[in-house]
């Protein structure tokens, strides 16, 4: 079966970092500072490879997730169709991966990102050679295109998906819904202009103690009272249906990776003091069940 999107080549060219060609060898190294600390050892494993990376594939844009329309995602299983990424009929771009953490907890997932607004070694660990840097509310981060930085701004809200009721009520298994929206600039390819990314993680209970996140991603929209909302038309089909692959492939390995971290991270640091964690990045919300 094959899709008008499907097909396009890219005219720019990625590197060490990227979906396809992850270098281990070329990993910049550490600082000394963050050389001494001993969880350093799990940046130099690089990314956790993932058997999720088999669905990073071009999918039909009829089985895709939008506002108004994703009581789905409170389904206990997910359809292998509904994952992959493509252009949407409004021109945005699409991803969607599901990928299953079951030595990682809620609680877990919640320290983190905590630890990591105030220690940059930790948010490098979570994709060693694609997350370059996060400090003042914003992050630099390799999406398969070179090194591109993104500001979240926008929280997204259960209510802007337009849940036919409140998820607990629909799937008892619910957690809770991480997710932000905000503006990401090339920093390498003036090819590649600014756009818009929203990221939305539905996370459910996985295991006996895991979680497993459903992650949807839109390039160009957002979710606003159960509407998708265009915030751009500018995004050339290559580039975006390259975008839209890459960003798939990157939402796999950095939520997986943190299976091969997390957890004794956790259990080592889970009691340090987390007072200067920042609240610059209020906007990437949690709303919990």
């Amino acid at each position: 079966m094959s899709y008008d999107t499907l097909g396009i080549q890219l005219s720019v060219h990625r590197s060490s970092f990227d979906l396809d060609k992850y270098d281990l060898s070329k990993l910049p190294k550490l600082s000394p500072e963050m050389e001494e600390k001993w969880y350093s050892k799990y940046y130099y494993m690089g990314r956790k490879q993932s058997d999720a990376a088999a669905l990073i594939r071009p999918m039909d844009p009829a089985c895709a997730l939008m506002p108004g329309n994703v009581d789905q995602w409170t389904k206990p299983e997910i359809d292998d169709a509904e994952l992959g990424y493509c252009i949407l009929p409004n021109g945005c771009g699409y991803c969607a991966a599901d990928t299953m953490l079951p030595s990682v907890s809620f609680d877990m997932f919640r320290w983190y990102r905590k630890l990591r607004t105030f220690d940059e070694l930790a948010f490098m660990l979570w994709y060693p050679g694609s997350h370059l840097s996060d400090k003042e509310g914003a992050c630099v981060e390799d999406l398969g295109l070179g090194g591109t930085h993104c500001d979240v701004d926008h929280p997204v809200k259960i209510a802007d998906f337009g849940f036919s009721a409140p998820p607990s009520e629909l799937d008892p298994d619910f957690v809770g819904l991480v997710g932000g929206g905000g503006w990401a600039h090339n920093l390498e390819h003036s090819e590649v202009r600014p756009y818009y990314i929203t990221t939305s993680h539905y996370i459910r209970k996985h295991g006996e103690k895991g979680i497993e996140f459903r992650t949807r991603g839109y390039i160009g929209m957002r979710p606003e009272n159960g509407k998708a909302v265009v915030l751009q038309d500018n995004i050339e089909p290559n580039i975006l249906m390259e975008l839209c692959r890459q960003l798939t492939g990157h939402y796999v390995y950095e939520r997986e990776t943190m299976e091969q971290f997390l957890p004794e991270v956790y259990e080592k640091m889970k009691d340090m003091d987390m007072s200067q964690a920042s609240t610059n990045r209020e906007a990437w919300s949690i709303e919990a069940k």
